[in-house]
């Protein structure tokens, strides 16, 4: 049986012309070579040459590339092998219920269910396609790689500028729309237009998810074998941990006591989100998290640790397992409410972070949903007062640990605590909410 020896991926889009097209050639060890074109998302027309061989690949190739193609670089799973990888036929749950260290099958039961939630949230909100054998999710051209991915990355903080200004119909901006089209194709209207793809900041978010989707894709599954390992599919000493997290349910009634007094306290039946109780608790350690955050504790040689809510959407919560918390780039426009600067938020009111996790902002209600407690070291922190700061330049400048914007200040409601470092944050507890009818607790 012939085997593909090379493949090329060329793409060409440009919001001006309407174009949205792909071309495709594959050469086989016995010399064939398919092609096969046509729009973004459809299935298009192909053409066999029998012993076309490798000269006439380089030919089409470069017959495309003098109408404006680009080769898009896609990752190959046809040999088994993506650039000396061996992929697992894991899928994203399997993985991290496989490399998550717990004792407990609700919590088993809780990956399962964090890994179904992130799958859904893309597919819904995307055109890519998810395998579900080998764990991957895809455009409608493959698995790009992460060069692709940090270049589209990169493509849509530029992007972000225009829109946040509104700006749909500049030459700037559909330049920059159909370059990030080239890097991850996606099936447009037949008019192409930028609102197609970035129509308002939501869209900005749901691009970025789906970066991030295609990067924990390729870093779940595709692990990098030892090669001493000569096994079809490497032993576990020969598999890179993704996951390096312990997470397990509480049972103890005093724990889970006080975290709920706690988070009752300053729940606000007023806010949406003021329907929902406590209904289960689980310990969280990252160790890379603790191990830096006391380092990070012991260099600042300060020692005022809060205990605060941090609220975030289900589908965010395998990635955050597996990364920790992350700062987003300062221009990154998918991100909003960052009145403080660029860090991460937290609050001592629950309602102000349940919220978040809710849905509310984003107008998408989610009854089963969760937030973290975490210690955080607010060291020396600052008062913004009556009006919005860029927060990390002034604690940089002033000699701040982090910033304490307190609620009623004219510019926020509710309390909210910003740190500028991922080093000052260590996440203890993850709390899943319902209704309080349907309470365990």
């Amino acid at each position: 049986m012939s085997s593909i020896v090379e493949e090329i991926h060329l793409v060409k889009t440009d919001v001006n012309a309407n174009n949205n097209k792909f071309w495709v050639g594959k050469l086989y060890d016995d010399d064939t070579l398919e092609t096969s074109w046509g729009r973004v998302g459809d299935k298009g027309q192909a053409k066999t040459y029998v012993a076309g061989g490798k000269r006439m690949l380089d030919k089409k190739r470069r017959e495309k590339e003098r109408k404006g193609y680009s080769e898009i670089d896609i990752v190959s799973n046809t040999s088994g092998h993506v650039s000396g990888k061996v992929i697992q036929k894991e899928s994203l749950s399997k993985v991290a219920k496989d490399q998550i260290q717990t004792k407990s099958p609700e919590t088993k039961q809780l990956i399962e269910y964090l890994a179904q939630v992130n799958v859904h949230n893309i597919l819904s909100n995307t055109t890519m396609t998810y395998d579900a054998e080998d764990g991957l999710f895809k455009t409608p051209l493959g698995i790009v790689s992460s060069a692709t991915i940090d270049e589209a990355k990169d493509l849509l903080e530029k992007i972000s500028v225009h829109i946040i200004k509104g700006d749909h119909d500049g030459i700037k901006i559909k330049k920059l729309t159909s370059q990030y089209l080239m890097r991850i194709p996606q099936k447009v209207s037949r008019r192409l237009k930028v609102t197609d793809v970035f129509p308002d900041q939501e869209a900005l978010k749901k691009q970025n998810d789906i970066l991030d989707s295609l990067s924990a894709s390729l870093d779940m599954v595709l692990n990098a074998p030892k090669t001493k390992s000569t096994k079809s599919q490497p032993c576990d000493c020969c598999v890179e941990t993704v996951f390096k997290v312990k997470l397990d349910i509480v049972k103890t009634a005093r724990e889970i006591s006080e975290i709920t007094k706690m988070y009752e306290k300053t729940l606000d039946r007023g806010y949406s989100c003021g329907h929902l109780a406590v209904k289960t608790v689980y310990a969280v350690e990252l160790s890379e998290m603790k191990i830096k955050f006391d380092s990070d504790q012991k260099a600042r040689g300060t020692d005022n640790i809060w205990r605060l809510w941090h609220g975030t959407r289900a589908s965010n919560l395998l990635s955050i397992l597996k990364n920790g918390l992350i700062i987003p780039p300062k221009n990154a426009g998918y991100c909003t409410g960052r009145l403080y600067g660029n860090g991460i938020y937290f609050s001592d009111q629950s309602s102000k972070s349940l919220n978040y996790s809710y849905g509310y902002w984003s107008g998408k209600s989610d009854n089963n949903c969760f937030m973290f407690l975490a210690d955080v070291n607010m060291g020396t922190y600052w008062n913004p007062a009556a009006r919005a700061y860029d927060g990390h330049t002034y604690a940089k400048e002033h000699g701040y640990d982090s910033c304490y914007a307190r609620g009623g200040n004219g510019i926020v409601k509710n309390n909210e605590m910003i740190v500028y470092s991922i080093n000052q944050v260590n996440l203890i507890y993850l709390i899943e909410f319902a209704p309080s009818a349907k309470g365990r607790w």
